[in-house]
């Protein structure tokens, strides 16, 4: 008998096999589970990909971005410094005014 006769009729080792192969059927179980998330989670990064707009802050030169960014925080500050201008305008009016 060989070594691998012997290991087969111990039933110690039988159930060991047992065992073992129960395992690495639940692992490609999960295997095949976690292949599918994948794929599931690459087709939906794919649909989002497509549905973002063509804009300079998505670009992917540094410069465009940094131009964009640039360009949005001077155009925010400038729709910001519109309403204290316009009070600043009126109070020196009112006070031209008051003054004559």
């Amino acid at each position: 008998m060989t070594i691998s006769d012997q290991g087969m009729q111990d039933p110690g080792m039988q159930s060991e096999l047992h065992r073992l192969q129960r395992t690495v059927d639940r692992l490609e179980l999960q295997i095949e589970h976690l292949e599918r998330q994948w794929e599931n989670q690459s087709e939906r990064a794919e649909r989002t990909i497509d549905r973002l707009p063509e804009t300079a802050l998505l670009s992917s030169s540094f410069l465009s971005r940094a131009f964009a960014v640039w360009g949005h925080q001077f155009v925010a500050s400038l729709i910001i410094s519109v309403i204290p201008a316009a009070l600043w305008c009126a109070l020196v009016v009112v006070f031209r005014v008051l003054a004559r």
